[in-house]
């Protein structure tokens, strides 16, 4: 998210630790979405120019993406043990919970993912579905 100059920075930035990256075999792994830690080296290295860091849930861009997968991976436990289909699990007469109260994610008047402040997450990114 940014500037139209900025992206274009990032991409160069990162277009280019990719292509270092690709000539090393040390630097190569069979996993997919290895950009993430391309981005976090950039950023810790101070290589992207006027890179803000937003805290979690606090800006414009919610990414679930980790807690996610927690969050599916501890349900599917429960649902293992509780012997249902995880997508049985977090069932409710309710649909605006479809996500259990306890992990705070979401509005349950609304339905909505949400930041820590309770507005509304303007966009969600990495969600998970079970269903």
């Amino acid at each position: 998210m940014g500037s139209r100059e900025g992206i274009l920075d990032y991409i160069d930035v990162m277009e280019e630790e990719f292509k270092y990256w690709m000539q090393r075999e040390n630097c190569r792994i069979d996993n997919r979405g290895d950009d993430q830690s391309i981005h976090n080296y950039l950023y810790y290295t101070n290589r992207l120019k006027n890179a803000v860091s937003i805290p979690h849930r606090q800006g414009p861009i919610h990414v679930v993406g980790y807690q996610a997968a927690r969050i599916l991976e501890n349900a599917t436990k429960e649902a293992q043990a509780a012997g249902v289909n995880v997508g049985q699990l977090y069932k409710s007469e309710n649909w605006r919970e479809w996500l259990p109260r306890k992990y705070g994610l979401i509005d349950t008047t609304t339905g909505l993912i949400i930041n820590e402040d309770g507005t509304p997450s303007a966009q969600v990114s990495e969600y998970l579905s079970y269903y």
